[in-house]
């Protein structure tokens, strides 16, 4: 999902209120990345559910960036994901 697929009323809208959020290209703007969470995870205490998982795809250049959207939290933790290439193409 992109920016250009959320609302940009945000006032009215109802929020998909699915479990996971998968982020392939990083919010820079604090806006732009809570109307993402928003929009797709939606707001604690919604039928029970109080949390989603927002998965953030970085390479190696991008750390930087990632350390921007990192600030946003206010409280929570970003778990680092190990990944081995390798295993990815081991069927």
């Amino acid at each position: 999902m992109t920016d250009a697929c959320l609302r940009a009323d945000g006032g009215d809208s109802t929020p998909l209120h699915l479990p996971l959020l998968i982020h392939f290209d990083l919010p820079m703007r604090k806006d732009a990345w809570l109307r993402r969470l928003g929009w797709v995870l939606g707001s604690k205490g919604h039928k029970g559910r109080t949390t989603g998982i927002a998965m953030y795809c970085v390479v190696a250049g991008e750390a930087a960036d990632f350390r921007v959207v990192e600030g946003f939290l206010s409280s929570g933790r970003i778990e680092v994901m190990p990944v081995q290439v390798e295993e990815i193409f081991v069927q």
